[in-house]
């Protein structure tokens, strides 16, 4: 793999890290996306796109890719959201009903908490 491909990947996961976030942090983008995608358990693919998709604290890339305070900001958050994971079922309700559970209230205030410690690229 050739440098740029390495730069263009770390920007990507970056990149992709910030907009589950951003997700998490607005209540009017998850009914949009529910809207937009009627199909989804909009709940369990925001969990699955933090989990499981885009945050991984060992990777190499997010070593190399955030600042050491945006790494603690990072981790916190996963700290965070993996906590309530725990503590929410295996089948969550829909985005509506779940907006309005005191562990969609924390995460939405982490993320609104964690975004402004990590900087967006130009």
């Amino acid at each position: 793999m050739t440098q740029n491909h390495d730069v263009e990947i770390g920007r990507t996961i970056r990149n992709g890290i910030i907009s589950v976030l951003e997700l998490w942090a607005s209540k009017e983008a998850q009914l949009n996306y529910q809207k937009d995608v009627p199909i989804a358990n909009v709940p369990a693919e925001l969990f699955c796109q933090w989990c499981d998709d885009s945050y991984h604290k060992e990777s190499p890339i997010i070593g190399k890719e955030f600042s050491i305070k945006e790494k603690e900001a990072l981790v916190q958050f996963d700290e965070i959201i993996n906590r309530i994971s725990d503590l929410t079922p295996e089948e969550l309700p829909g985005i509506t009903e779940f907006i309005e559970t005191n562990e969609w209230k924390i995460i939405n205030q982490a993320a609104i908490e964690t975004l402004p410690k990590i900087i967006r690229p130009e």
